[in-house]
């Protein structure tokens, strides 16, 4: 079943979502969807899907085994493929808001496998990523247990960000540096 899950969402054209929605609408009630997913990030051909559909499930209050999307991520293979792809790495930062709990909960090792996601992210090309990555710092930070010196660092690494990021990017870190002078 897992095989014709990762085979079935492998044949998304990167576009149109009409195809995924179907799957989720089929899949999504299944006891091991979210297992299904992370298994999915396996396969390479399957792994832009996939995170989209995880990104989905979770916008849609959907859960998901934390520990064993971790454990999956820090398998060195997996994790060079996702950075490789955009739209892979986008969807992986953009469900760090959604699983704040499990990141204040994590270990540092768990922590550091996403602090290598957002790395990478900073030293992206395309702009989506960049400013995910910004969010996925503030998520980061927001669960743990940042020292005042750690916040203030962070804190000015956004403002000198914001003198060189312009449109999307710029949108982000305002909004960043709002949260943070409420932090």
């Amino acid at each position: 079943m897992e095989a014709d899950f990762a085979h079935a969402i492998s044949s998304w054209d990167g576009k149109s979502t009409v195809l995924l929605l179907d799957i989720y609408q089929a899949q999504a009630q299944s006891t091991d969807f979210a297992n299904q997913l992370v298994d999915a990030l396996q396969v390479p051909e399957a792994q832009q899907a996939a995170t989209w559909l995880l990104k989905h499930h979770l916008e849609q209050g959907g859960v998901i085994d934390f520990y064993g999307l971790n454990h999956a991520l820090s398998e060195a293979d997996l994790f060079g493929a996702l950075m490789a792809d955009a739209n892979s790495h986008l969807h992986l930062l953009q469900i760090m808001p959604m699983i704040k709990a499990d990141l204040a909960f994590a270990t540092r090792a768990q922590k550091h496998v996403w602090q290598q996601l957002i790395d990478k992210g900073h030293q992206s090309r395309h702009k989506f990523v960049r400013a995910w990555s910004w969010q996925g710092e503030f998520e980061l930070l927001r669960a743990s247990d940042a020292t005042a010196q750690h916040i203030a660092e962070y804190t000015s690494r956004v403002t000198a960000a914001l003198d060189v990021e312009k449109g999307a990017v710029a949108a982000r870190l305002r909004n960043i540096a709002r949260m943070l002078a409420k932090f």
